[in-house]
């Protein structure tokens, strides 16, 4: 299960984009090896690793906060929220933020009138 990282440690003790090996394979390995938000299969060497919530917004470092994501949909949802991003920008229903059992992000719809999670994790 993904825990928490201080944020020196996750940005391989720089600021700027995610490099430490350890956080980018453990994420991957979360999303399952796909884009979060619009589903395209990625590989080890060419993604993202993207806030949930932005740094910009008060969001960290946590690997709960921390999704792969293809190099388009990065940055185009530059500082927005996923869902924000999810919803107005790309015309989706946002993908729930949450976990399964094994570590994996969760492939279900956010629950209508909630912004992060499905049914199954509110």
């Amino acid at each position: 299960m993904p825990g928490k990282m201080s944020n020196k440690r996750a940005r391989g003790g720089r600021s700027g984009p995610i490099q430490n090996p350890k956080t980018r394979k453990q994420v991957l390995k979360t999303c399952d090896r796909t884009c979060f938000y619009c589903g395209k299969r990625l590989t080890s060497n060419h993604f993202d690793v993207d806030h949930v919530i932005p740094q910009s917004g008060r969001g960290n470092n946590d690997t709960r906060n921390l999704v792969a994501a293809c190099q388009h949909c990065n940055r185009s949802k530059g500082a927005k929220t996923a869902y924000d991003f999810q919803k107005n920008d790309r015309g989706d229903t946002p993908r729930c933020q949450g976990f399964t059992n094994d570590g994996t992000r969760c492939q279900n719809n956010v629950k209508l009138g909630n912004r992060k999670f499905c049914s199954l994790h509110v």
